[in-house]
């Protein structure tokens, strides 16, 4: 652990509100949190423009649903 990661968020499923889950992933983003996606969240978040990758710490994690 080199400390350049502070923590880790998993969000799992379906998001009731798609803006509030992509303001809340923004927001680990910013603090430099890992972010692991899985389930229905994903495209939610994905349709609400949040950047996924290595760049953003932010990954989809198992099957992308379809």
């Amino acid at each position: 652990m080199d400390g350049s990661v502070p923590g880790v968020a998993v969000l799992i499923g379906k998001a009731t509100d798609p803006a509030t889950a992509a303001a809340m992933v923004r927001q680990f983003q910013e603090i430099g949190l890992l972010v692991f996606l899985a389930g229905d969240v994903v495209p939610q978040l994905d349709a609400q423009g949040v950047k996924l990758g290595e760049d953003f710490k932010t990954f989809r994690w198992g099957r992308s649903p379809r």
